[in-house]
């Protein structure tokens, strides 16, 4: 049999000698090819010779071989390749087209690839370990704030499961990426060797155990409950800064909890129509404002120059630029 593909060369049926001449020629027209597609369906043979589909099984299996070499680009080199029924043929062609267009590599190929690939995961392995290593000897964990090493310190008691969970309940959604960011932080750090599925997900973490005999060097302070607070007595401002409570490890504990003490006396009247707002800052702190909604019409006017009739804003822009020149610092 002749193939004109380059690609697949020197296809060949190779029949045995204990075969009837009933059985040869059905076994040739079985295996009949137009290049790499079959002439004849199984269906059309047996309905030809009046067998069942055993009996053509059985005969392909035990009196034919089909013979065929594929080409390899990677050493330049054929590979043979057996199939003993058209439908093995046929997937080990199919493959092999598929993989044609991403450079089709021969089982001699793909071995010496399978051992380069463990030998660049194991250089990879050991490089990691020295990374961790050295992150131990120069005691990365010095670098980071007091969260992260809190997160650390977690990280080395709990499960991953039991760890968010952990903090999920203290920062609440909101909050619950800086937890996120704690751990990529600590992988920057090669403190922790983060595991993520394929959209990127962490979904567990390895460390170092030698991390385990030096916990107790990873010291976390306690931050010192001592609120900030201001009152303007002119206008019954207050200002309160809240922090977050280390000690939630419950749900329905509070997130923000301490204790205060006032150094003046704080008057709010009843009756009275006030304006509070809150805001996050740094460390998961709280700052609040309260303040009586009649202040707010004490308050000047503001606005850019640019809202300034443009017959004066030169002239303005002019007076700015000499008072600048003359100002001594």
């Amino acid at each position: 049999m002749e193939n004109q593909n380059k690609q697949i060369a020197n296809v060949q049926l190779q029949l045995s000698e204990n075969c009837t001449d009933l059985e040869k020629e059905i076994l040739q027209q079985y295996w009949k090819l137009n290049e790499t597609e079959f002439v004849n369906a199984p269906k059309a043979i047996k309905k030809k010779y009046a067998i069942s589909q055993s009996e053509l099984t059985k005969t392909t299996a035990t009196y034919s071989t089909l013979t065929f070499y594929l080409f390899c680009d990677h050493c330049h080199s054929f590979e043979k390749h057996e199939a003993k029924s058209q439908s093995s043929f046929n997937q080990t062609i199919r493959e092999f087209h598929s993989r044609y267009y991403q450079s089709f590599k021969c089982n001699h190929c793909k071995e010496v690839q399978k051992q380069q690939f463990h030998l660049e995961q194991e250089r990879k392995r050991n490089e990691l370990i020295k990374k961790l290593d050295e992150a131990i000897e120069n005691k990365n964990w010095k670098k980071l704030s007091n969260f992260e090493k809190g997160v650390l310190k977690n990280c080395l008691e709990m499960n991953f499961y039991t760890l968010k969970k952990h903090y999920g309940n203290i920062l609440g959604q909101n909050l619950y990426i800086k937890f996120i960011r704690a751990l990529e932080t600590l992988e920057n750090y090669n403190l922790l060797i983060l595991k993520k599925d394929f959209r990127g997900w962490i979904e567990g973490y390895d460390y170092n155990p030698k991390l385990l005999k030096i916990k107790d060097e990873i010291i976390v302070p306690k931050e010192v409950s001592n609120p900030k607070t201001y009152f303007n007595s002119e206008t019954n401002e207050l200002k309160l800064k809240l922090i977050i409570n280390k000690e939630k490890f419950h749900p329905d504990s509070p997130l923000y909890a301490g204790t205060i003490t006032f150094k003046e006396q704080i008057v709010i009247n009843p009756g009275i129509e006030y304006v509070f707002a809150q805001w996050e800052r740094a460390n998961d702190n709280l700052y609040f404002t309260l303040i009586p909604i009649s202040e707010l019409e004490k308050f000047p006017d503001q606005k850019p120059i640019s809202n300034v009739p443009k017959i004066l804003r030169q002239g303005i822009h002019e007076f700015l630029k000499n008072l600048g020149s003359n100002l001594d610092f």
